[in-house]
């Protein structure tokens, strides 16, 4: 446990510094910066719209004794407090992690949303025209699928209508 609370001083918190440093200066994106004591770990907030925020933090995993493997997650909840899992909901998600690049889409108890893993060596700069990249593969992943995840939450859309619809906007 030691190493992960080295790692997240070491590691974590300058690069997610210098990644909010960059958004600040090269980027529109609004966002908020967290670290210890109010949140356990360090971590970025962007707001991608008015109602998509995006965690960016790093996930304190412990893999060997020498240097901790560093794996940046991208995460953002699709919906939430869902009373029902539907056949049309677990199909379109399977249908959605298809049709999707480096990042998926995952129902736990009562929500959806999405997540993508960076893996990082600690030796490294933080190499941010990388983390744009996946940031906007993340981003047109989320826009692509997330209205109709939350039509097909609502009942007002059948899964087959949804890949209709995502079929008709990719020609």
């Amino acid at each position: 446990m030691n190493l992960i609370k080295d790692a997240e001083e070491d590691f974590h918190r300058p690069r997610l510094a210098g990644l909010a440093e960059y958004l600040l200066s090269k980027t529109k994106f609004k966002y908020e910066f967290f670290s210890p004591p109010t949140l356990d770990l360090y971590m970025i907030q962007l707001s991608l719209d008015d109602e998509t925020h995006v965690a960016v933090n790093y996930l304190p995993v412990e893999l060997n004794e020498e240097l901790p493997f560093l794996f940046l997650q991208l995460y953002c909840t699709v919906a939430d407090e869902i009373s029902k899992t539907s056949a049309d909901l677990i199909n379109y998600i399977l249908f959605a992690n298809n049709n999707t690049m480096l990042s998926a889409f995952y129902l736990e108890a009562d929500q959806v949303y999405i997540k993508s893993l960076i893996t990082q060596q600690p030796e490294t700069d933080f190499e941010y025209d990388v983390f744009m990249f996946h940031l906007n593969l993340f981003q047109n992943n989320l826009k692509d699928h997330q209205g109709s995840i939350r039509s097909i939450i609502k009942g007002s859309m059948t899964c087959a209508e949804a890949i209709d619809a995502y079929q008709k906007m990719r020609a």
